[in-house]
């Protein structure tokens, strides 16, 4: 197999480090039983398990021995031979408890026959002989047998007869909590083979539409004193009987008048001298006594004011109308209230009649008999102002203002049409009480209506009954609104609650509408669904409001409705093997989350099991079923076992199970309850470990549950032939099910599912628990069917195989399931697998996970049949591999599935509004000449949702990574989309701007065909290089045309070199480019993790010596004691494994470091090489990492000065011949750092014949701890690399590296740093320019080789800026900065070009791109000609300039091309 020339560098990166920090067979793996562990604390003297444990011989007739009972004295050893049978539990003595002090030893057999019940505390439980349990009854909670293990302090195994030479010294220290299998046998069944640990919820049972006791009906009139039925119109007056007990009061004349509004008689009040005058009614008791309090009453008035010039009300609209109640008590106390007004902005027009109504209600003390008057009056406007009224009226509301009594909770808004109510907006009203809602008409359509608003809440509020509000009720919600703006407005609909004795509300999002303007008239909102929970159960009082986020606009709202949809879970049909003989009551049962986020899974018990697979659980939660969609099904587990295995303890020191070197023996574990096992970074302490047994085929790990364990779930190391099936794990640290060594093989992993899966915070030396996954594969060489990674902090599946095993072929993977991971579903990283064979894949579901779906890198020959990865921001990428197929596959962007959870249940995150992708193929090959990716019968959906991204793509390029050419050869073969538009569906344009623009991929059948054709096709880089001569139309927004046949695939299928220059000695003019996003603004980028790297170290490198430092000797790096006295010693290498060579009491910056000579014909003259090396800082004498700037270009000697680098010196002397690597950024300032950089091996370097390699540079103040130096060739495109056929002269462009290798601050301000940023303009990263300056040309640096200029030619230099401002708190702003004139302080960033030193310059090279905006990416484009002095100083600098002090910014996608 011939490597990709170009990427074989970077490939060898990833496997080295993948190597040297691994644990497996390894510098880490001379372990005893301390693989039980650093299963253990330190302790001496360390006493080691040597050999393996045989069945003793003792034992040999046990099989037909007859089982005594459990002596009354047994003091917790089984002698060998002999057989104890705990059955006197199963009756006299169940429930007791035994405590065992000094620990449980089975070296004959201890049998627990079914129905014992009985608790064991011991500090260690040892199995010499056979351990036999048995369980068969429903699992309910409450364990028959239950083995509790206590104390913290170590427990010294010391094994019987022949086994007593398996510990050396004949006695193992085993940690403690120690359940140590030795030469013996498990024999464990607590649940039946028909009883399934965990199902998928096939179908969810719902209650009842709520029928509550109290909810709001019409009232029924009250009795009179005679015993007469009062009237539900309590005042009805038309004057057309006179005044009737009106009067016009304090002065005011009353008459009654001719010509009404419709030419009847009213009431006229005139010559009004103060505001209070007006029509006042004297309430009879007869009214009073009818009036009930606290009830909601209807006023209807027609009011017309009038006088020798217009009202205040009318003109000012203040001073308007005012229903007023006034009344004298017993004690002749007069009070008055204001029950009703105007509402202001009414139309009023003077001489005309206008409507004054609204809804109030009286309160009891306002209604006693015992009182001497009381009285309602119409006040308000200015004296001289005329009132006239008619047509009064004060009733009681009608039965539509209240709910159905038939269908109480059918619809939680009532009178939602503004209809049921005879003209009023009762039972709604303004949420604010400075305002009030109206209802309007159209002339035939009703509609509620609020203006002169000030507030975003100043809208309307419909209470609910909150009997119908019952936590898991859904109801749907729909609505009309329009507002009166034509600036886009949103609406917001809210649950408003209040809890019992609080004062402040809660609000819960119903949905977000549309966004709208005045030019949509009314636009429906909805239907969306929502679903109670407690808080609204538990609330005093529950609300609908609404917020919308213009607080000024009027607002009409019409067809408010919120319709019971479906009762809170009342339980769930799962598999019909759940029976109540296998599952009963009170079992403890977790469902997995069944969204993005993977920590929302959920715990309660079994209120009842029936026949059929029927569960009613005593919390209700929410699940979707296998019935609303098959593919995304959620999954139910059972938590309880009848037999118990726990720590005795609430710390994280945590029990360990451990079968150790017992070969040709078959366990079985079935049924058992592990909680609160394992222990964090210790190896080996893990709740279920089979540790060096070799070939133990029939042995099984099924139908365990492993709760809150420290260390993983079930470890296999160094063991063969296991079946581990039907297990549940739940909340657990570390990988769960999980593969040590590399060497493990013929192991089954069979419907598992693990929830849950938590990052190690303390991991073993070597291992990957920080990062963990809920499956680790580490050989291929086992089988994966029907498990379930419901929920992990990191990775579903991980291929972490090395290279010994990654051509090894796969014994099966078919129908696994990862959702709700939060970094990646499956992971192939980072050596990736290259079976030997084609593999298949079956029936891989992959759903709702935060960042990737499928991450497949430096793999091949494995193909995905059948399956799907949906509701994923990154569904599947694919990095340079080959042949590579999905077929029969489904990749969804965002699901109606899932837009219905997070649209119907509050807290929901989506992928909603988040630019999303498909696949993502590379353009590369892992191997030269092969293929890259085939997409056959794949169907695409969900990427055009208009309420989404509209950078959501279904098929993009994955450029990470890439050689600047095409050479992955790509098919795609009846590939379907949901949309019609080009954008949506695929695009060349992120790849294009990297510089990439030969692509050419085969549509067998012209399912990209624009014309809709049959094919076959090829789709192409929009670049005229790919299209002259073919028959090509441009697919719209995708930078890529679509040219009928095949003939264009030879473009793509090798190499293309550089244009050759013109003959005239000039360059050719480019293609037109392509295609560039436009200006946006969007929040400003983040500053990455320091604390990892992502590009390691190669292993075969060239010329230096013991480069690891695993021999210990360093007679090769013995230089630096005499040439720079400083001293060395051997510690810990890099992530502590292996050694790595110390240098303290360093006396020399320069060469105070490790120094080595080496023979200079090693090299190629005028070949490139690269440098690395592993570097850790830190102030001299103590472990507190030293402080340096990797940006500081120039040696600074202080406090914050220089970071180490890698140089070479001519043989005693102090003068650098050529610093060859830097410390790149971002700097780790918790730990190890990195060192790169490349060189020529030029004629000069040659002829020295002999050099000094240097490792050093960082201030005297530090010691420097040095590992994995390297010398190697350079792969093509490494940074720093020349390369004048390149499309791109600067290195480093985009920053997609990860680090900031080639670049530099210009100065010696340490206060000045380079830091890595996500996301990019294009890409994940970009450089931050960070910290303080004081000149503007103190900005990022980067020196190019003259050899890529010529003089006289001109180049185009182009960029993205992110423009900021940091005030004295480090505050940053992004803010507007100034094109026009580069020497302002607030200029935007330009570049200067310059010779080396910054001499002769081409100064400030203006921006000619499009103005900038705030808040954004802005581009930037300068042409720039070569001048002879410039290209005679033999280095260009190029240098970010312009930027003054206080400001700063994000660079991304630098490019210099010739023009």
């Amino acid at each position: 197999m011939k490597l990709n020339g170009a990427l074989a560098g970077a490939l060898l990166s990833f496997l080295a480090r993948a190597e040297a920090t691994r644990v497996r067979g390894g510098k880490a793996s001379a372990m005893d039983i301390s693989s039980v562990g650093d299963l253990l604390e330190p302790m001496e003297p360390r006493q080691l398990q040597t050999g393996d444990f045989v069945p003793l011989a003792c034992n040999a007739a046990l099989a037909d021995a007859v089982c005594t009972p459990l002596p009354a004295d047994f003091a917790g050893v089984v002698p060998c031979g002999v057989c104890y049978s705990m059955s006197d539990f199963g009756g006299a003595r169940a429930g007791e408890t035994l405590t065992m002090a000094s620990g449980l030893n089975v070296i004959g057999r201890l049998d627990f026959p079914d129905g014992s019940k009985v608790t064991i505390e011991t500090p260690s439980v040892f199995v010499q002989g056979i351990l036999s349990m048995s369980s068969t009854r429903a699992v309910t909670g409450e364990p028959d047998i239950s083995i509790r293990m206590t104390g913290d302090t170590d427990i010294i195994f010391t094994p019987e007869g022949e086994n007593a030479g398996a510990c050396s010294g004949g006695a193992c220290n085993v940690g403690p909590k120690a359940f140590v299998v030795a030469g013996g046998q498990l024999d464990i069944n607590a649940m039946p083979d028909s009883c399934p640990t965990w199902s998928h919820i096939l179908s969810v049972g719902h209650a009842a539409q709520p029928v509550p006791a109290d909810f709001p009906s019409p009232p029924d009139p009250p009795t009179s004193s005679s015993g007469a039925l009062c009237s539900a119109s309590v005042v009805n007056e038309d004057f057309e009987g006179g005044l009737n007990q009106w009067y016009g009061n304090l002065g005011a004349y009353e008459s009654i008048q001719e010509g009404s509004h419709d030419g009847s008689r009213y009431l006229s009040i005139t010559e009004r001298s103060f505001y209070h005058p007006g029509p006042l009614f004297d309430i009879p008791e007869s009214v009073r006594e009818c009036t009930l309090p606290d009830t909601a009453y209807f006023f209807n008035a027609k009011i017309r004011l009038s006088g020798s010039t217009p009202s205040l009300c009318e003109t000012a609209g203040t001073d308007c109308p005012i229903l007023k109640f006034g009344h004298m008590d017993s004690t002749n106390q007069v009070r008055w209230r204001e029950l009703l007004v105007l509402k202001p902005g009414t139309a009023v027009t003077g001489g005309e009649w206008f409507e004054f109504k609204g809804v109030f209600n009286m309160h009891t003390y306002q209604l006693e008999s015992s009182d001497v008057w009381s009285l309602l009056t119409i006040a308000g406007p200015e004296p001289g102002v005329d009132i006239a009224v008619d047509d009064i009226s004060i009733s009681l509301p009608g039965a539509g203002g209240y709910p159905d009594p038939n269908n109480i909770c059918g619809n939680l808004i009532v009178n939602g049409d503004g209809s049921g109510s005879g003209g009023f907006v009762f039972p709604h009203q303004s949420l604010l009480p400075s305002n009030a809602l109206d209802l309007k008409s159209d002339g035939t359509n009703d509609y509620f209506h609020l203006n002169t608003r000030n507030k975003f809440h100043d809208t309307m509020k419909t209470d609910l009954i909150t009997g119908c509000v019952a936590a898991g009720n859904t109801y749907t919600f729909s609505g009309k609104f329009r507002v009166h703006t034509t600036s886009p407005v949103v609406v917001k609909p809210y649950i408003r609650t209040l809890q019992p004795a609080q004062d402040k509300f809660e609000f819960q999002p119903i949905t977000i509408c549309a966004p709208q303007t005045s030019a949509d008239d009314f636009v429906t909102c909805g239907p969306v669904d929502f679903t109670f929970t407690d808080v609204h159960t538990t609330a005093s009082s529950v609300s609908l409001v609404y917020i919308i986020d213009d607080a000024t606009t009027d607002v009409d709202m019409d067809d408010l409705s919120f319709v019971f949809k479906s009762g809170a879970p009342s339980g769930y049909v799962l598999d019909s093997a759940v029976t109540p003989s296998c599952w009963g009551a009170g079992a403890e049962v977790v469902l997995p989350s069944e969204n993005l986020h993977h920590y929302d899974a959920e715990t309660t018990t079994i209120a009842s099991v029936e026949a059929g697979g029927q569960i009613i659980l005593t919390n209700p939660i929410q699940r979707t079923s296998q019935d609303v969609n098959p593919d995304y099904t959620p999954e139910l587990a059972l938590l309880s076992r009848n037999i118990v295995f726990e720590t005795g303890t609430t710390n994280t020191n945590g029990p360990s199970l451990v079968v150790l070197n017992t070969k040709n023996v078959v366990q079985k574990i079935q049924g058992v309850s592990l909680v609160g096992f394992g222990k964090q970074g210790v190896l080996g302490r893990n709740p279920i470990n089979f540790k060096d047994n070799g070939d133990l085929t029939g042995s099984s790990v099924k139908k365990n549950s492993i709760t809150l364990s420290n260390n993983r779930c079930v470890n296999v190391h160094g063991t063969d032939g296991l079946y581990i099936g039907e297990n549940v794990a739940y909340d657990t640290i570390g990988h769960c099910y999980a593969l040590e060594l590399g060497t493990e093989i013929n192991n089954s992993f069979d419907k598992n599912i693990g929830i849950l899966t938590k990052k190690a915070t303390t991991q073993a030396t070597g291992e990957t628990d920080n990062t963990p996954a809920t499956f680790l594969i580490t050989h291929p060489g086992n089988s994966w069917t029907g498990n379930v990674a419901a929920g992990s902090e990191f990775f579903g599946f991980w291929m972490d195989l090395t290279i010994d095993n990654a051509l090894a072929t796969m014994n099966a993977f078919s129908d696994n399931t990862v959702h709700s991971t939060f970094h990646m579903g499956i992971k192939s990283w980072p050596v990736g697998w290259r079976p030997s064979e084609p593999q298949v894949l079956v029936n891989t579901k992959v759903y709702r996970n935060r960042v990737r779906g499928l991450f497949i890198q430096f793999s091949s020959n494995v193909t995905f049949d059948g399956g799907l990865v949906a509701d994923t921001r990154h569904a599947v990428d694919i990095r340079l591999s080959d042949f590579i197929t999905f077929k029969n596959f489904n990749i969804l962007g965002n699901t109606d599935e899932y837009m219905d959870i997070v649209n119907t249940r509050s807290g929901q995150p989506s992928h909603c509004g988040v630019a999303t992708t498909g696949v993502r193929p590379h353009v590369n090959t892992f191997t030269e000449g092969s293929d890259g990716t085939t997409l056959e019968n794949v169907a695409f959906s969900g990427y055009a949702r208009p309420e989404c991204s509209s950078t959501a793509v279904a098929i993009d390029m994955d450029s990470h990574y890439w050689k600047n050419t095409f050479t992955a050869p790509t098919t795609f073969s009846n590939v379907a989309f949901d949309t019609t538009d080009s954008i949506d569906a695929f695009s060349l344009c992120n790849i294009a701007s990297k510089g990439v623009k030969d692509i050419a991929i085969l549509d067998v059948d012209g399912s990209f065909d624009p014309a809709g054709g049959t094919g076959p096709g090829t789709i192409v880089s929009d670049d005229a290089s790919m299209t002259e001569g073919k028959s090509c139309v441009v697919m719209t927004g995708s930078c890529a045309q679509y040219c009928q046949g095949n003939s264009a695939l030879t473009a793509g299928a090798v190499a293309v070199s550089a244009p050759a220059p013109a003959p005239d000695g000039t360059a050719p003019a480019p293609a037109d480019p392509s295609p560039t996003p436009a200006l946006t603004a969007g929040p400003m980028p983040v500053p990455t993790p320091t604390d990892t790297f992502t590009v390691a170290t190669p292993t075969d490198g060239i010329c230096i010596v013991n480069g690891d430092f695993e021999d210990s000797n360093y007679t090769d790096w013995s230089r630096q004691v005499t040439l720079a006295t400083s001293n060395i010693t051997s510690v810990p290498g890099f992530n502590d494994a292996g050694l790595a060579l110390k240098v303290f009491d360093r006396t020399h910056l320069a060469r105070g470091g490790a120094i080595q000579s080496f023979e200079t014909s090693c090299l190629i003259e005028n070949e490139w090489y690269e440098v690395r090396a592993d570097v850790l800082a830190e102030y001299a004498d103590t472990t507190d990492i030293f402080n340096c700037n990797p940006a500081l270009y120039y040696i600074e000697d202080f406090d914050g000065g220089s970071c180490p680098a890698i140089a070479i010196f001519e043989p005693n002397q102090n003068i650098i011949t050529q610093i060859l690597g830097y410390t790149t950024s971002t700097y780790n300032s918790n730990g190890w750092n990195q060192i790169y950089g490349v060189f020529k091996a030029t004629a000069d370097i040659i002829n020295k014949g002999t050099l000094d390699i240097v490792v050093a540079r960082v201030p005297i103040m530090a010691d420097l701890t040095i590992d994995n130096v390297v010398l190697s060739p350079a792969p093509s495109g490494a940074a720093g690399k020349t390369d004048c056929t390149a499309s791109n002269l600067i290195f480093n462009s985009d920053a997609e590296i990860g680090d900031a290798r080639s670049w530099f601050i210009r100065g010696h301000s340490p206060l000045s740093k380079i830091e890595m940023a996500y996301p990019g303009y294009t890409g994940d990263f970009c450089f931050k320019h960070s910290g303080q300056r004081n000149r503007p040309f103190m900005g990022m640096l980067q020196h190019l080789d003259t050899d890529c200029f010529t003089a006289g030619s001109s180049y185009m230099i182009s960029a993205w800026f992110y423009y900021f401002v940091t005030d004295g708190e480090g505050n940053e702003t992004p803010a507007m900065c100034q094109k026009e004139n580069v020497f302002l302080s607030d200029a935007c960033p330009t570049f200067e070009i310059a010779g080396q030193n910054g001499a002769p310059s081409l100064g400030r090279l203006a921006n000619t791109a499009a103005a900038p905006i705030v808040g954004g990416w802005n581009k930037y484009e300068a042409t720039f000609t070569a001048t002879s002095d410039l290209i005679g100083t033999g280095k260009i600098w190029v240098t970010v300039h312009s930027v003054g002090p206080g400001a700063n910014y994000f660079l991304d996608d630098v490019q210099i091309v010739p023009v």
